[in-house]
């Protein structure tokens, strides 16, 4: 406990020996994780929207026959299935009239004959209930019952907004990767630089019988210190321009779309790139340490 503490303090004041020198290199990353902030908040942003454009509220069920004995036996066992809210019939009148009141329908389909539009049960579905997995599950069990020709939720349109989201989440994480690849670039030349600098130093401490941990240790707890701080400080900019300048603007203009991630996500975010930087740092000042054959494995 004693040397962890000592390996704590030393590398505490290791990070403050170099604080100025690599002042550059601090904004360079806080600038890059702001463009790493940026491009999370927009896969965070995007897949709420494309999660709720896909979120299916209702399964439409299309029916064989209009006989009322057979639909209320219908909508008699589907309230018995989990997860349903209301359900609604339509007949085919009533399946007209919604299409006449559509301002958007063109005028020739409004001259169609009431006998050409299908009647249907619509059930709706209760907020907690509404995974896809579950959904399709649900459309299967429906589908057995008497008097049900098909059900749809819109699978085609929901394929298709799944497919933009996966394609732009591939997109963002190629981005993701290089932008990481820059971090890892600068803590690795940073570390580089600081120690050369003190490279007397860990040539005196090799020949008195250091171990290699007691060297790494005070080093890499600089470097986490030095990139904590950078996250901390890229985290407070990336919440006053968004959640106070771009935010602003954007309900100025009505249009949210960019949401920020919660607590528990930022977290996990943390955690993350603390175990990045760990990594990043130790073969780093590992690497150096063996191109300088300054000290023996103990």
């Amino acid at each position: 406990m004693k040397k962890m503490l000592f390996l704590f303090l030393k590398g505490i004041k290791f990070f403050k020996k170099n604080l100025t020198n690599n002042l550059n290199s601090n904004i360079s990353i806080i600038t890059i994780l702001l463009l790493l902030n940026t491009i999370g908040i927009l896969i965070y942003s995007t897949n709420s929207f494309f999660d709720k454009l896909t979120s299916v509220e209702a399964i439409r069920i299309y029916l064989k026959t209009d006989d009322k004995d057979t639909i209320n036996n219908l909508k008699n066992s589907i309230k018995k299935l989990e997860g349903i809210k209301n359900i609604k019939y339509f007949s085919s009148q009533d399946a007209y009239n919604f299409l006449i009141k559509n301002e958007y329908i063109d005028e020739y389909l409004k001259l169609l004959p009431t006998e050409l539009f299908p009647s249907f049960i619509e059930v709706k579905i209760k907020e907690s209930f509404r995974d896809l997995n579950y959904i399709n599950r649900l459309k299967e069990q429906i589908e057995q019952f008497n008097g049900v020709e098909k059900t749809s939720i819109g699978e085609t349109w929901i394929l298709n907004f799944m497919k933009i989201k996966y394609s732009l989440n591939f997109f963002f994480l190629i981005l993701l990767i290089f932008i990481s690849l820059s971090i890892a670039s600068i803590t690795h030349n940073m570390i580089k630089l600081n120690m050369y600098k003190f490279k007397t130093e860990i040539k005196i401490l090799s020949l008195v019988g250091a171990t290699k941990s007691f060297i790494l240790i005070p080093i890499i707890i600089a470097s986490v210190i030095e990139n904590i701080i950078s996250f901390i400080f890229a985290a407070f900019l990336t919440y006053i321009i968004y959640n106070i300048g771009v935010k602003a603007i954007l309900s100025i203009l009505e249009f949210k779309f960019l949401i920020l991630p919660d607590t528990k996500i930022v977290f996990t975010y943390l955690i993350v790139f603390l175990i990045l930087i760990i990594g990043f740092s130790y073969f780093s000042a590992s690497s150096f340490l063996k191109s300088a054959g300054s000290i023996h494995d103990n």
